[in-house]
């Protein structure tokens, strides 16, 4: 599938008063994803929180982390 634009920079949740003016919604499911392949959550809203993932890195997915 193409891209619909830049990759995304950082993941918000709905109601994140930073997600500035350049957005696209997505599902729990596609916010997962992103946040698995590296995409930062955002330290104010924090979606992988909400989304039961908190403090999950990509380090933490490759077995980086200790």
């Amino acid at each position: 599938m193409p891209s619909l634009g830049p990759p995304p920079v950082r993941v918000h949740r709905g109601t994140c008063y930073m997600a500035g003016k350049r957005h696209r919604p997505v599902g729990p499911d596609e916010a997962r994803r992103l946040l698995a392949d590296g995409t930062c959550a955002c330290s104010h809203c924090r979606p992988d929180t909400a989304l039961g993932i908190a403090g999950f890195t990509a380090a933490n997915r490759i077995g980086l982390a200790g």
